[in-house]
């Protein structure tokens, strides 16, 4: 009912957010998330957050990379029968470091993951962002905007942090093409308002870093 509604208001399902944890193939909902895209010929970005076991912390980072992969693998082969693109979705935690997503894809070599990164799981990201956002840039198939301010682990509307300006302005000027997007967490508890926010945000951000032909857009 939610797709053919989409269908009516001719909205584009960007992406199908998906979780498991170590035992995807037996997991009834990840069963169902990918009958429901299949029997319906549905070909969409798969956002997938890998959810550790109780005693991740207590493995070793080689064990940790054969715990995530096995899983991976098995979601990446099921993205792959039915034609959907496999983003690896960062939300904090080991599993949400991007030095550890880029290993997970380098141990898989397959074509079809990319990454989705997110500024709504990004504070502790916000120093190193310059760093390392070149590194996931060959991979990243979609990538959600957020407000952040420094110390701080709440979610802002796009423009009212102190963090993402300049997150922002090293998106802008690298060659990302790919589906940017806003997710309306925090803002407000009514979604047409929250993303009203979020989408103006953008407009005063944009113009403060100079990118005044794309403000002009708005």
């Amino acid at each position: 009912a939610e797709l053919a509604a989409l269908g009516r208001h001719n909205i584009h399902l960007q992406a199908f957010w998906l979780l498991s944890g170590t035992d995807p193939q037996n997991d009834k909902n990840v069963q169902a998330a990918f009958d429901f895209l299949e029997r319906n010929n549905v070909h969409t970005q798969i956002w997938y957050m890998f959810v550790p076991p109780k005693n991740f912390e207590g493995l070793t980072q080689a064990q940790k990379l054969d715990t995530a992969v096995s899983a991976i693998r098995y979601i990446a082969q099921r993205a792959s029968e039915i034609s959907c693109p496999l983003g690896l979705y960062n939300h904090e935690g080991w599993y949400g470091e991007p030095e550890n997503e880029l290993a997970i894809i380098e141990r898989l070599k397959d074509p079809n993951i990319g990454l989705v990164y997110n500024f709504n799981h990004a504070q502790r990201h916000t120093e190193r962002f310059a760093e390392f956002f070149p590194t996931i840039l060959p991979h990243l198939i979609a990538l959600n905007l957020a407000g952040l301010k420094k110390g701080d682990q709440h979610i802002y509307p796009i423009g009212d942090g102190d963090s993402e300006k300049e997150m922002k302005r090293i998106v802008w000027k690298s060659n990302f093409k790919g589906p940017i997007g806003i997710i309306n967490e925090d803002t407000d508890p009514d979604a047409e308002k929250g993303l009203k926010m979020n989408m103006a945000g953008p407009k005063k951000i944009l113009s403060s870093i100079g990118a005044t032909e794309e403000a002009a857009t708005y």
